[in-house]
């Protein structure tokens, strides 16, 4: 792994982490619905704030790209679902909201290696397959056992989609690029964010988008998106991309620990401290 690799996945830790705890406040006073409405709402605004600049980007449809596109699709169903799910779980558990992607992590990167041919090394195999493994036993064992019948569901729908996700943006970001890829997802998670607004006649998500908390997190969430699929093209295979994003995890668990009172520090730094270490493998060829 080269500089510029470890560079792009260190901001991808970061970003998260600070995704997961503009979430986490944002749960105090908002819906999960709400939230996601905000995050896409101000993802939209900042691509089509960027769209002057990133002329170079957009491409021709035809044929050929009808898989990328259905995959863009997907994503956008997908990718409001998880949104939505990590802000439920973060109300119960802001630790097991940022591990739920760890056994998706171990699955989705064989997929993507075995029908994508997606380019990991068996060092960066076995990381992603170590996480996975430590993903299950933090559900048996870990925090994740504590969560409510609802909250246990949605960390299982919760690793289900982002296996799917995993998959879509390999053959998405591969097909397209990561903009236009981005403009396809998005904008149909928003649409989808605002018939369900409509449907449910939730008006006071379209007032309260001024709330600075609610600025916050579609902005952390934008920047967040910008970095990780751009990163994802030009820098990280989408499994490594993915674990670097799960590394985020062991931060949050060590502040949930300390300030939302979530189990004990000393077992948040145990499942935080070994996945920091399975991690390793991957800045070695």
């Amino acid at each position: 792994m080269n500089i510029y690799q470890l560079l792009a996945g260190c901001f991808i830790t970061f970003i998260v982490f600070f995704r997961s705890m503009t979430v986490k406040i944002g749960t105090k006073n908002y819906s999960s619905k709400q939230i996601t409405f905000a995050n896409y709402f101000y993802m939209m605004v900042a691509l089509c704030c960027t769209m002057p600049f990133m002329t170079d980007m957009f491409i021709s449809i035809d044929a050929s790209k009808i898989t990328p596109i259905i995959a863009a699709f997907i994503k956008g169903i997908m990718l409001y679902a998880s949104v939505k799910l990590i802000a439920d779980i973060a109300k119960e558990s802001n630790s097991s909201a940022v591990f739920a992607g760890y056994i998706s992590l171990g699955i989705g990167s064989l997929l993507n290696y075995f029908i994508l041919s997606e380019n990991l090394t068996m060092l960066q195999i076995v990381a992603c397959v170590s996480l996975g493994i430590l993903g299950m036993v933090f559900f048996l064992r870990g925090p994740a056992s504590e969560l409510s019948k609802f909250g246990k569901k949605a960390f299982v729908l919760l690793t289900l989609i982002i296996i799917l996700n995993m998959f879509v943006d390999g053959v998405g970001i591969k097909g397209l690029n990561w903009y236009m890829y981005s403009i396809i997802s998005s904008g149909f998670s928003l649409l989808i964010a605002f018939i369900i607004l409509l449907f449910e006649k939730k008006y006071v998500y379209l007032k309260e988008l001024n709330s600075p908390i609610l600025i916050a997190i579609g902005l952390v969430f934008a920047i967040g998106e910008f970095v990780i699929l751009y990163s994802m093209q030009y820098y990280l295979p989408v499994s490594i991309a993915f674990l670097f994003l799960r590394l985020s995890a062991p931060i949050v668990m060590f502040v949930s620990a300390y300030i939302y009172k979530e189990r004990t520090p000393k077992e948040q730094l145990l499942f935080g401290g070994l996945a920091v270490l399975f991690a390793l493998p991957i800045l070695f060829k």
